[in-house]
């Protein structure tokens, strides 16, 4: 069962790796953190071992799913960082003004209209 909780751990950062997304990350969560996940289906098996057993396997139960939920937590706010490509210190793009100045004075003519 040891070998079992290491190779579930395994499996599931080899998958966390590949996500783009945070749907994907959220079903994987649900995979293997969730309520009917096999890490929780685990630990309700976990009562009919022998007291020794119980307390090797739930130790090792315990840091397996502790290490997966920094994981997810980790891998989550990578993916809610958003990433900032503006330099402040870059000159910015030039417009024209002739544009600016016909809408001005379009703006204008309509007010001159409208007042009289």
């Amino acid at each position: 069962m040891k070998d079992w909780l290491i190779e579930l751990k395994e499996s599931a950062l080899k998958e966390i790796k590949n996500i783009k997304s945070l749907e994907e990350l959220e079903s994987w969560r649900i995979k293997y953190l969730g309520r009917k996940s096999e890490l929780i289906k685990f630990s309700e098996k976990l009562k009919n071992f022998p007291p020794e057993e119980r307390k090797n396997l739930g130790m090792i139960f315990n840091a397996v799913k502790e290490e997966l939920e920094k994981i997810y937590q980790s891998k989550r706010d990578e993916l809610l960082e958003e990433k900032v490509n503006f330099d402040f210190y870059h000159p910015g793009k030039s417009f024209n003004l002739t544009s600016l100045l016909f809408v001005k004075s379009s703006i204008a003519g309509a007010f001159f209209i409208t007042s009289k």
